[in-house]
């Protein structure tokens, strides 16, 4: 069962899964810090396999999008609150 923070930025990611967004897009759209957002996505990748980050080059350096799963594509939250 995911936490409040971790289903509103599960949910997110789920509405924007054809974008590229990174921590910081989703931490500026929900109003929630970047150090929380970061957290969550962290444990949903590793206890939860939801999400994972990919990092791609860009001019400058690189980025870190965040993508759902195949577990996380077909993950439905109001089933593992029952």
């Amino acid at each position: 069962m995911l936490k409040e923070n971790s289903l509103l930025i599960f949910n997110y990611v789920k509405d924007h899964a054809d974008e590229d967004i990174t921590a910081a897009d989703i931490a500026a759209a929900l109003n929630i810090g970047v150090k929380s957002v970061n957290g969550c996505i962290t444990a949903m990748a590793r206890h939860h396999e939801l999400l994972e980050r990919e990092e791609v080059a860009v001019t400058g350096g690189k980025v870190k999008y965040i993508r759902l799963t195949e577990k996380g594509v077909d993950y439905d939250p109001t089933e593992d609150a029952e």
